[in-house]
């Protein structure tokens, strides 16, 4: 679509972005002495799927938990475990398709925990979906600037990167400090901290609220975005198991996730956008009275139910029943079978989330105006070398602008929160 604004062309396209997927912080510890310490973290991708892990960042505690830079403090100095630089996966044909399930470590080579196991950093020796990397890897870089600025991706990007030599980057301060991934566009993806002075970051994951010293914290099952899920345990003890699973509860979770057993979508499925529902009608053999629900994944990747459906499906017309649909972008189903597994059906892409009307677009003497945005929304005005030049919340009426003093000749991206619309456009004086 071209559009002319006195002198200015603009070019101008919608696309969805990949982000649905999310890499967790599974474990981060201290080490039981000197600077032993390491991150795991583990890939959910969806049922049977893969995870592009080119440009994703890692990282520990990076500022104030105040919408600035999303961290994990509440201030900004260097003494509340704010550690200069941190580390991103290399784009790399390696990192393109990362298995569901699969465990990545990162450690500190140059004060190795003696709990680490063999270097494997293709996942090769043996083949278990565990990737093992040194923080010398080749197949990560360093940047050593400290990210500031506005919420979004908080300047994270157009920094310079460098082979990693040293582990200083993400070292872990004994009192206080976090371990966090950040999606490649510079947003917050997940993270946990520790310590009195620290926040628990946007998800609200303060695991701990003393000393780190000798200490590992790590998931165990669930929703690993609730707290709740965490423990705390001793560095050097059974406690600690860096490039394997954490406990019998853990090692269920994950494995969980590694299986590849879909189940069959809904034969029909009617929404409803203007009244926001979601509704599926569907057939499937009887499977000894399983119960079949319907669960949305929000926007920071959280699953809830949606609606259940009690009892076994022995041929006959079903349905299950989604609300306010408009605020979920992924749905799927879920089988919870009498003896206790689960299989999933693939996530699907939620049209009422999305199906509000093609978001409208105009440039005028400093500003730029959106219409039909999703409400509640927050928009970024982002430059092609990914800093963020503005932000803006939608209204009720789908509206919004960003007040700029002008744009330069250049390539821009307008990009949802959630990151599932990327509007992309030129700008030609």
């Amino acid at each position: 679509m071209k559009r002319f604004f006195n002198t200015l062309l603009i070019v101008f396209c919608s696309c969805f972005s990949a982000y649905g997927q999310t890499l967790y912080v599974n474990e981060i510890s201290n080490g039981p002495g000197g600077s032993k310490e390491f991150i795991e973290l583990v890939v959910d991708a969806g049922a049977c799927g893969t995870m592009d892990l080119r440009g994703y960042i890692i990282d520990d505690n990076n500022g104030a938990d105040d919408g600035s830079c999303q961290g994990f403090s509440t201030s900004t100095t260097t003494g509340m475990g704010i550690a200069r630089g941190h580390y991103m996966f290399d784009s790399i044909p390696a990192w393109q398709n990362i298995p569901n399930g699969s465990i990545i470590l990162i450690y500190n080579s140059l004060d190795k925990n003696p709990k680490v196991p063999a270097d494997d950093e293709d996942d090769t020796s043996p083949h278990d979906s565990i990737y093992i990397l040194p923080i010398t890897s080749s197949k990560i870089k360093r940047c050593t600037s400290i990210p500031s600025g506005p919420a979004g991706n908080c300047n994270y990007k157009g920094q310079t990167y460098i082979a990693p030599t040293a582990w200083t980057s993400i070292g872990m301060r004994n009192s206080g400090d976090a371990g966090q991934v950040r999606y490649p566009d510079g947003s917050y993806c997940h993270g946990i901290s520790y310590g009195s002075s620290m926040t628990g970051g946007p998800d609200n994951l303060k695991v701990w609220s003393s000393s780190g010293s000798g200490k590992c914290f790590y998931f165990n099952d669930g929703d690993y975005r609730n707290v709740a899920n965490f423990s705390v345990g001793t560095a050097g003890s059974a406690n600690e198991t860096p490039g394997d699973f954490n406990n019998a509860q853990n090692e269920a979770y994950i494995r969980n996730f590694r299986k590849c057993t879909l189940l069959p979508l809904p034969a029909s499925i009617r929404q409803s956008c203007q009244s926001g529902n979601l509704l599926l009608e569907f057939e499937l053999p009887e499977f000894n009275n399983s119960s079949y629900v319907l669960e949305w994944q929000d926007s920071k990747g959280r699953i809830q139910e949606a609606d259940r459906l009690e009892g076994g499906v022995a041929g006959l017309s079903n349905s299950l029943y989604g609300a306010n649909a408009y605020q979920y972008p992924l749905w799927r189903i879920a089988e919870e079978r009498p003896d206790g597994t689960v299989e999933h059906s693939p996530w699907k892409v939620n049209k009422c989330h999305l199906d509000n009307g093609e978001i409208s677009f105009r440039q005028s003497a400093g500003n730029i105006s959106l219409k039909d945005a999703r409400y509640g929304i927050t928009y970024y005005l982002i430059s092609s070398d990914g800093q963020v030049l503005s932000s803006a919340l939608s209204d009720s009426e789908g509206s919004l602008s960003f007040e700029l003093p002008g744009l330069i000749n250049g390539f821009y991206m307008i990009v949802s929160d959630d990151r599932l619309e990327v509007l992309k456009f030129s700008v030609v004086k």
